[in-house]
């Protein structure tokens, strides 16, 4: 599993990011969990996260998540 962070706005964020993974036979599941930025330069309104099992696909064949809060959970 890969991670990449990009701030869009606000700027040089400094993400704190903890994963926990669970791999079967066919599945993973991951949840990923995060502190939002200690300081913002207005209301966030959803975070995007792009997953994917192999970082040498180009970003937009990566997994999209649009997440309100500072956690989500993924099972592929």
């Amino acid at each position: 599993m890969y991670c990449i962070v990009v701030p869009s706005a606000p700027m040089d964020v400094h993400a704190e990011l903890s994963h926990s993974s669970q791999n079967t036979a066919h599945t993973v599941d991951v949840t990923l969990r995060w502190k939002p930025p200690a300081h913002v330069n207005g209301i966030i309104r959803s975070y995007e996260i792009s997953l994917s099992t192999n970082s040498n696909l180009p970003d937009h064949l990566w997994t999209s998540i649009i997440s309100n809060g500072t956690i989500v959970s993924v099972s592929s």
